[in-house]
């Protein structure tokens, strides 16, 4: 049962017309949002070459470490090293295809912003 205060003092609520104006409606001038996207856009870019790096150089040091398994004749550890060593490579390439995704989005807006 509503108690009498969230009945009383009911929070108006944006109706589905206002939403959808909103949406619609230009929200300000194109060029600044378009400049704001690009600048949020090459943070996370920057970030992903970060983490990028990371994980080549974690794939290396894997890889060395099966390597020297395989060496030793010690298959238990190599198996679970390498199985690590696919994993991280299917993470990097995933990565590496969103950044690529990202990459071209801004290449597109930075050509819409260059246009305008």
């Amino acid at each position: 049962m509503p108690n009498f205060d969230s009945t009383w003092a009911r929070q108006e609520t944006q109706s589905v017309t206002g939403k959808l104006r909103d949406a619609v409606k230009p929200q300000g001038a194109l060029k600044p949002r378009i400049q704001t996207a690009v600048n949020k856009l090459q943070v996370q870019i920057s970030k992903m070459d970060s983490m990028l790096t990371k994980l080549h150089e974690r794939d290396a040091q894997l890889f060395q470490r099966v390597v020297t398994a395989m060496q030793q004749h010690d298959t238990s550890t190599s198996k679970v090293l390498s199985n690590e060593l696919a994993e991280i490579r299917k993470v990097t390439k995933m990565l590496g295809n969103a950044r690529m995704s990202l990459e071209q989005v801004q290449l597109r807006l930075t050509t819409i912003h260059d246009l305008r």
